[in-house]
C-alpha cells in the first residue's frame, strides 16, 4: 500500500513536471531534445556488444570504444562550457545534438573497427554533452528556490525514458524481424542489418530534436541574451567596486621590497611544486603503461 502510494506520488509530481517544462517556451526545446535522445539512445543498449562484435571488433576494441568516448567527451567539456557561460547555451547545444545524429549514423554504418572508432569519438564530442548542457541550461534559469526540484525531476525523467527506451527494444526488434530480419540463410544469419537499424536510430531522434531546436528555440536565446546581459552588468559592477576599494586602501602606495621578494619567492615555489606533482604524475603514468 505505502509503496503504491510513493509510486503514485512519483508519476503524479514527474507528470506535473513534463508539463510545466513543456508549456514553459524558455524550457521547451532543451527538454525536447533530452526527451527524445534518452529514450532513442536507449532502445539500441540490448543489442550494443553484439553489433561490435558482428563488425569485427573483439573484447579489447570493445572497451577502447567506450575510452574514446568518455575520453573526447572529457577533453571537449570544458570548453563547451566555457562557451555556453560565456556565450549561452543555444548554439553549443546545437552542435552538440547535430554531432550526436552524426555519431549515431556514423556507428549504425560502420563496417570495420575503425568505424565503430571514428563514431565513439563523434558521439563522445557532441552527443555526451547534451545532457550535462541541458542541465546547465536548466540551473542557471531556475529561481534558486526551485533548484533542486528541477535537477531531481531532470535526473529522474532521464532515468525513466531510458528505462522506457530498454523496454521497447523488443517490440522494436520483433517488428523487424517481421520484415525479414531473421534470415538464416545469410552469411551474418540475418542479424547484422537488423542490428545497425537499430544502433543507428538514435539519427532519427537527435535529429528531430534538432529541428525541434532550430524551429522554437527563440526563448532559449532570448533567455540566453538576458543571461549575458546580466553577467555583463554584473562584472562592470564588481569591477567599479573593486576600483573603489583599491582607492580607499591607497593602493597608489608602492609595495616594500620585502613584499615583492615574498610574492616572487611564492610564486617560485608555487611553481616548483607544479612542475614537481607533473613530473610524478608523468613518472606513475609510464611505470602503469609499461
Amino acid at each position: 500500500q505505502k509503496s503504491f502510494s510513493q509510486l503514485a506520488n512519483l508519476l503524479t509530481s514527474q507528470t506535473s513536471f513534463f508539463t510545466e517544462m513543456y508549456l514553459t517556451p524558455q524550457y521547451r526545446s532543451p527538454m525536447l531534445v533530452i526527451w527524445v535522445g534518452s529514450f532513442g539512445g536507449a532502445l539500441h543498449a540490448p543489442v550494443t556488444s553484439f553489433f561490435y562484435l558482428a563488425v569485427g571488433a573483439s573484447e579489447h576494441d570493445i572497451g577502447v570504444i567506450g575510452a574514446l568516448q568518455s575520453l573526447s567527451s572529457l577533453l571537449l567539456s570544458p570548453v563547451y562550457g566555457h562557451v555556453a557561460d560565456n556565450y549561452g547555451y543555444y548554439h553549443v547545444y546545437g552542435l552538440s545534438t547535430t554531432l550526436c545524429s552524426v555519431g549515431c549514423l556514423v556507428r549504425g554504418l560502420a563496417g570495420d573497427v575503425k568505424g565503430l572508432y571514428t563514431g565513439a569519438i563523434i558521439l563522445g564530442l557532441g552527443g555526451a554533452q547534451a545532457w550535462s548542457l541541458a542541465l546547465g541550461y536548466l540551473s542557471t534559469h531556475t529561481p534558486p528556490n526551485r533548484k533542486s526540484e528541477v535537477v531531481s525531476g531532470f535526473i529522474v525523467q532521464v532515468q525513466l525514458l531510458g528505462l522506457l527506451g530498454k523496454m521497447m527494444f523488443t517490440p522494436l526488434d520483433w517488428s523487424l524481424r517481421g520484415f525479414g530480419g531473421d534470415r538464416s540463410d545469410d552469411a551474418d544469419g540475418g542479424d547484422l542489418w537488423r542490428w545497425r537499424i537499430e544502433m543507428g536510430i538514435c539519427t532519427v531522434f537527435c535529429f528531430y530534436g534538432l529541428i525541434a531546436l532550430v524551429g522554437s528555440g527563440g526563448a532559449m536565446q532570448e533567455a540566453d541574451r538576458i543571461m549575458i546581459r546580466n553577467k555583463q552588468i554584473s562584472r562592470k559592477a564588481s569591477s567599479v567596486t573593486t576600483a573603489n576599494n583599491d582607492l580607499e586602501r591607497g593602493v597608489h602606495e608602492s609595495p616594500s621590497l620585502a613584499s615583492i621578494t615574498r610574492a616572487e619567492s611564492l610564486k617560485n615555489g608555487n611553481r616548483s611544486a607544479f612542475s614537481l606533482s607533473m613530473a610524478v604524475l608523468l613518472c606513475q603514468s609510464t611505470a602503469t603503461t609499461i
